[in-house]
């Protein structure tokens, strides 16, 4: 026989484990297989108790308390299934259930009542091996206490029920649980309807439709005809029937409002068959070049919510859906009868701040090259058709976006630069956004970015400086270089196997910091020499013309001290940023090779061992890099 007392989930999802004592089965966890909505049935639990050998008869009450909560979809967890026979000592008291435990108990019912043993009696585990009473720790022999759904008669000394149930007997414990089971908002009572009751008696309707006005079930919820073809079947298979006993009206929560994106700027990956498809303005970046009345999109109007009623005749409340975030932003206007958002002009389609806006922009059809020279704009975006090639420049106010690559480059943006290839450097050029960036792989390159750095399968042997995230889609590999990132990091793979390495920086730019430290003890020097120098004039003594230069090294004395509280206050700033990087991480997702370096909070920690799917953050307690 095998004693296997840690239990796995077999075939039907059930996992079963057995007490250390083994004096009682639990269902550990539970949860459907894979692809199926099957509930559990009492074949895959006798199978689950086979695996495990154990021999004795599982107890019939608690096992449909199981199924009932199976059927109504509520989590199954830490379930006792069965327990083994307890043994016990001469004296010691214990109650004695007064009928069939397997069946279930209405208000009022007598349970039974205590007693004491008349002698020393043995018991048995669920493998069916006696226990002698002085095996047993003396928890076994404490009084009983009783749980909830029960009460003591205070005259007569017996156990009665408080309601529709099954009666588990625990060690020390008595409990009745309810067979009525409320689910889905109260719009629904689910119940084990059973032939007989604990007594051996036939089960009349009558009883049940009391025991659920007892609840204070509102009577116009009562599922009578269905309590009635339960009871029914229950008698002629005499076997329990699961049955939904009251039935309320479940509320009906509004749709929140949407934008849907019109067919031609939907981007080619995208699959638009489904025309209800919500855009997440705030993470898609949406560049087309649109002309002046181009539909952009439509925006759909949230919808009212519709109270419902539970089954005890209380008001649901129906949620009303909210309205849709996205509106319309810089030359787009809103046709109010149709909720379509329409271009005003022609220009660069973008989402940002939730709106949706038109921006003016210049398009560039082939490559920036010999045949356009360098770019630079006032105003407005850049659309470039092609590639952006070596020794180039590039420099607009706002948004630019490639459609190719970028080379070995010189690229300046004040807005977000998305492009569409990848950044192949040879370390002259360097790209400078004060948006975020977003390319699909970048080699060799110089980055400096305001905003979010984003790429799709690697970053290899770059240089980048990022004042906010660093994140990764798709393959997400970084090899070498180094790399700052200001709020945190999210790969999934970081190094190489063959030990490049690869240096990574989470918080503040230590550069920047001490920037500002050289420029305040420059500040504070020229701040003390005019000091001294003011100190050595004599201004009653002083000519016209000294006078003169007296207050030219004032305005400059006043110029430096401005410059110091400012100095002073970026330091401030930086410090406060420091303490926040404190909860900053950087997560991997799958490896960390060998000779990479890690950052955090000033603190280095340089991995030795190949470590999988991890975590490193700064531990103030211990004040260096920890990982998890």
């Amino acid at each position: 026989m095998t004693d296997n007392r840690d239990g796995s989930a077999g075939s039907s999802g059930l996992e079963l484990v057995v007490s250390e004592d083994r004096m009682s089965v639990k269902v550990k966890n539970y949860s459907p297989p894979p692809g199926t909505q099957s509930n559990l049935s009492l074949e895959d639990i006798y199978a689950e108790l086979a695996r495990l050998d154990v021999l004795l008869k599982p107890d019939e009450g608690l096992l449909n308390n199981i199924l009932l909560r199976s059927w109504s979809g509520s989590p199954i967890k830490d379930m006792t299934i069965m327990t083994g026979i307890m043994p016990r000592k001469k004296g010691a008291s214990f109650f004695e259930p007064r009928g069939n435990l397997s069946l279930p108990v209405f208000k009022g019912t007598l349970i039974g009542v205590y007693a004491r043993a008349e002698q020393d009696q043995s018991g048995k585990n669920v493998f069916g091996r006696p226990v002698l009473p002085h095996k047993l720790d003396q928890e076994y022999y404490q009084e009983m206490v009783l749980g909830s759904g029960c009460k003591l008669d205070s005259k007569s000394g017996g156990v009665l029920a408080k309601g529709y149930g099954l009666v588990q007997m625990d060690p020390g414990k008595i409990d009745v649980k309810p067979l009525f089971r409320i689910v889905g908002e109260k719009s629904r009572i689910v119940s084990i309807i059973f032939p007989r009751d604990y007594y051996e008696l036939e089960i009349q309707i009558e009883q049940l439709l009391k025991a659920l006005t007892d609840m204070k079930v509102a009577e116009s919820m009562v599922e009578q005809n269905a309590i009635e073809t339960a009871l029914e079947n229950a008698h002629k298979t005499q076997s329990p029937q699961i049955a939904v006993v009251a039935r309320g009206t479940p509320a009906k929560h509004g749709r929140n409002g949407y934008f849907e994106l019109a067919s031609s700027l939907q981007q080619e990956e995208v699959d638009d068959s489904d025309v209800t498809r919500r855009v997440d303005y705030r993470e898609r970046s949406v560049y087309r070049s649109v002309a002046e009345g181009t539909v952009l999109g439509r925006i759909h109007q949230a919808t009212p919510g519709r109270d419902g009623q539970d089954v005890f005749g209380n008001v649901i409340p129906g949620r009303d859906g909210k309205e849709c975030p996205l509106g319309p932003g810089e030359n787009v206007r809103l046709d109010p009868s149709t909720g379509e958002l329409v271009a005003e002009s022609a220009g660069l389609v973008l989402f940002q701040e939730k709106q949706v806006s038109v921006l003016d922009f210049l398009q560039v059809n082939g490559d920036v090259a010999l045949s356009t020279g360098n770019i630079k704009l006032n105003k407005g975006s850049l659309e470039v058709m092609g590639t952006v090639r070596d020794t180039f420049s590039v420099r607009c106010p706002e948004h630019l976006i490639v459609h190719k690559n970028i080379e070995d480059a010189q690229v300046l943006a004040g807005g977000n630069i998305e492009v569409q290839g990848g950044v192949v450097m040879k370390g002259s050029g360097y790209i400078k956004v004060k948006g975020s960036l977003r390319c699909k792989f970048a080699e060799n390159a110089n980055i400096m970015a305001v905003g979010q750095v984003s790429f799709a399968n690697n970053l290899t042997n770059c240089t980048v400086v990022c004042k906010d995230r660093v994140v990764s889609q798709g393959k997400g590999k970084v090899m070498g270089g180094k790399i700052t990132a200001e709020k945190g990091m999210e790969v999934r793979e970081l190094g190489s196997s063959y030990g490049v390495r690869t240096e990574v920086n989470i918080g503040l730019v230590p550069e920047e910091l001490q920037s500002l430290l050289d420029q305040k003890k420059e500040l504070k020097k020229h701040k003390d020499e005019i000091n001294k120098k003011i100190s050595s004039f004599d201004l009653k003594k002083s000519t016209p013309e000294q006078k003169k230069v007296i207050k030219e090294i004032m305005n400059v004395y006043s110029t430096i001290q401005e410059r110091l509280l400012e100095t002073e206050r970026q330091l401030e700033e930086k410090r406060e940023e420091f303490k926040k990087s404190t909860s900053l991480v950087l997560k991997v997702t799958d490896t960390v090779y060998p000779g990479t370096v890690i950052t955090i909070s000033g603190k280095t920690v340089q991995v030795q061992k190949e470590q999988k799917a991890c975590k490193f953050y700064y531990d103030p307690v211990e004040d260096r890099v920890a990982w998890s």
